[in-house]
């Protein structure tokens, strides 16, 4: 009798929710390791997971913060470089890299915030568009250390500690252990004194300040942060595809990554998981697939939007809100019903 209540507990736990997406996605990877699913679709899936990381960080600073960034896809890029770097050139561990390529981006954009988090709004925004562009020139203009447009390879086979080599099967593997640990790290961080005084921040700063918070310090917090998922973000990018060049880290990356967290609903972590397999996925997984829409440049695209629309006038705070929605309107045909039959009751 006792075990329901505990089977319940465990269910309504906080972090349920994000050990519910890592088993979807273990799926896949068995799926795919069984040859039931195609490679093309573990590679994907391995990019939502990559999107959905990125995105959490730009929802701790958009939706958490209240501060915009327009630069985010530079820092995927920054990251993604310096992985390339570390390994191919100083032949850095796995290990060492992922640590080495967030921690030096993070560094920088601590550097940059001190300048550009005295902005606010479109400003702020703006100021972290152009550093993004500047980002991308340099990773152009700089051959002897980016490749330029041919771009950088790692040439060595990737392993951890230098013995068990990595396979695309393996790297997807610890993307999601990446992914659940990054998630339940930033739910306990929003629910703490450091979250509490983010969302004091985005509500009323004048408000914030009475409270003895230091906005500037809890920006510099936010910003180091979605520097620092941003540059991981970069790291998975590299370690799985092994080249990277200056084409993707532009202006639509980042407002991809906007759009993910915008349709996952802010604030939602799980929400930011659904709007990367929404955004990015969807097209890529059926939308391409599709006679006539799949075979036409941009077709496929063209229907995503109808969809992000469609998404945005019905639930604007994000897909996260559609169960409860569901939920509510259940509620309201079951009240309907009950009301009626009472009506029925009384008249007999």
């Amino acid at each position: 009798m006792k075990i329901k209540p505990k089977i319940k507990k465990i269910l309504s736990h906080p972090f349920a929710d994000f050990v519910y997406i890592a088993i979807f996605l273990l799926l896949i990877l068995l799926l795919s390791y069984v040859k039931v699913f195609k490679s093309s679709t573990l590679i994907i899936f391995y990019f939502v997971i990559m999107y959905t990381i990125i995105s959490i960080g730009l929802n701790v600073l958009l939706g958490y913060s209240g501060l915009i960034s327009l630069g985010t896809a530079g820092f995927v890029g920054l990251g993604a470089y310096m992985t390339g770097l570390l390994m191919e050139t100083l032949k850095l561990s796995y290990i060492t890299t992922l640590f080495l390529s967030m921690i030096i981006p993070v560094v920088l954009g601590i550097i940059l915030g001190l300048v550009t988090l005295r902005m606010d709004g479109i400003f702020l925004a703006i100021a972290t568009l152009g550093i993004a562009e500047i980002f991308r020139k340099t990773f152009e203009e700089f051959i002897n250390f980016t490749g330029g447009f041919s771009g950088l390879r790692i040439s060595r086979k990737i392993t951890i500690f230098y013995a068990v080599p990595l396979d695309r099967y393996s790297k997807y593997l610890l993307a999601v252990f990446i992914l659940l640990l990054i998630m339940m790290l930033i739910y306990n961080l929003v629910n703490s004194k450091i979250g509490r005084a983010f969302l004091t921040m985005k509500i009323s700063e004048p408000a914030a300040r009475a409270m003895g918070i230091n906005i500037f310090k809890y920006r510099l917090y936010a910003f180091a942060l979605s520097t620092a998922l941003a540059s991981l973000g970069g790291f998975l990018y590299m370690t799985f595809l092994e080249y990277n060049s200056p084409e993707p880290w532009n202006l639509n990356m980042s407002l991809t990554i906007l759009t993910i967290v915008v349709i996952g609903g802010l604030k939602s972590l799980r929400g930011t998981f659904f709007g990367a397999l929404i955004i990015y996925g969807i097209p890529e997984l059926i939308l391409k697939k599709i006679p006539v829409i799949g075979q036409k440049a941009g077709v496929a695209y063209t229907f995503s939007g109808l969809l992000i629309i469609i998404i945005l006038l019905f639930y604007p705070k994000g897909v996260v809100n559609i169960p409860s929605s569901i939920r509510e309107i259940i509620k309201k045909i079951k009240a309907k019903r009950n009301n009626h039959e009472n009506q029925l009751d009384q008249q007999n």
